[in-house]
């Protein structure tokens, strides 16, 4: 393994001798037919030059060389959140699945749950040999055992979560653990129970309203304190007055009315994109009434003269190009066509029709 060969200046090239200038365009020229012939790979991310083999890469079938393109030891660094070889490992599930989407492998949730459980009941080589990460074991499972052959990141099982408590030890944490965790990092020292309602609520709030500046978030937090301390004032028995005109005035803040129940008054508290996420919630859009049904055949005209003409350029025959031939043959003048045979007298009257005769009899009156 190394990196790649830097370029020579001129003067350096200059001072060397023929036999050193020899060796050095020989030394190049193998590395290059080692690098054309797949031979060896250079790692991108660390940008180092390795021998193309399964000690140093992963097996890639999309490749034209049969290998992912990173290598092992840059691979294992990204899953294990680790920017130095000597910091300790941060192994978790999020981590994992972004190397594996990125190599477009399955995550399998049980296969996962065995590698874990294997990491963690391992115990540490007597030599001092640090143990091989659920992820690498992983990896190994995947890429040998039948049954994940064919199988990319489309094709993945998902489930609990995972962190990393300690550099030998990962836990399996549930979704009520997760929201206890941010509601502690959002509102400080409150018990279990109060952060996990808090955060639920300020989830709640800011997926309803925007929340896009620092104020806002400060703001939708606030509601939320003040809105439990007014269940706890109620269900203590006390007068939960204050705490309620606190929920108001903040609400008021953040351009919340109250008495908003209308779905129009609604819609102007959120942003574009907030109501198109809510609309693609919602049942599909039903057909329009009659007054703003399609009453200028729009799409009809957007069938001929865009979609119809474009498969008409194409000369691909489908609906669209019966439809475009049918429309325009009605807007067509056809130039008349007649025989030899036709009365000479029959055809000008088809071109000029009666109306030579209608001038030249009030003439002669």
């Amino acid at each position: 393994m190394a990196y790649l060969r830097e370029v020579k200046s001129q003067d350096t090239v200059k001072k060397m001798r023929i036999g050193d200038l020899r060796n050095e365009y020989n030394a190049l020229a193998e590395r290059y037919t080692r690098i054309t012939k797949c031979d060896d790979l250079v790692c991108p991310s660390c940008g180092r030059l390795k021998t193309a083999k399964k000690e140093n890469f992963y097996a890639d079938g999309n490749t034209i060389h049969g290998y992912y393109p990173i290598c092992k030891e840059c691979v294992f660094r990204e899953a294990e959140n680790i920017e130095k070889p000597t910091d300790p490992p941060k192994e978790t599930k999020i981590s994992v699945q972004r190397v594996l989407r990125k190599m477009d492998k399955p995550f399998i949730e049980s296969l996962y749950i065995s590698c874990v459980n294997s990491y963690n009941n391992e115990e540490s080589n007597e030599s001092g040999k640090s143990k091989m990460m659920p992820f690498q074991r992983y990896m190994s499972q995947i890429n040998s055992l039948p049954a994940y052959k064919g199988k990319t990141w489309e094709n993945s099982e998902y489930g609990e979560k995972y962190s990393v408590s300690r550099p030998d030890k990962i836990e399996i944490i549930d979704e009520d653990q997760e929201i206890i965790k941010r509601g502690r990092k959002r509102f400080g020292a409150y018990s279990s129970e109060e952060l996990y309602q808090l955060e639920s609520a300020y989830e709640d709030w800011v997926s309803r309203y925007p929340a896009e500046a620092k104020a806002q978030e400060v703001l939708f937090e606030q509601l939320c304190i003040q809105d439990m301390r007014a269940r706890q004032l109620a269900k203590e028995g006390s007068d939960p007055k204050d705490a309620i005109k606190s929920c108001q005035d903040i609400m008021t803040s953040l351009g919340i009315k109250p008495t908003q129940n209308s779905t129009d008054a609604m819609t102007d508290q959120k942003s574009f994109g907030e109501l198109i996420k809510a609309w693609e919630m919602e049942k599909p859009i039903p057909e329009p009434e009659g007054e703003w049904a399609d009453i200028d055949k729009i799409g009809l005209l957007i069938d001929v003269f865009f979609k119809g003409h474009l498969v008409k350029m194409l000369n691909i025959k489908n609906a669209f190009s019966s439809i475009y031939e049918n429309f325009i043959g009605k807007l067509t003048v056809k130039r008349p066509e007649y025989s030899e045979d036709d009365d000479t007298e029959a055809i000008f009257d088809e071109i000029f029709g009666n109306k030579m005769n209608e001038e030249f009899a009030s003439d002669d009156e």
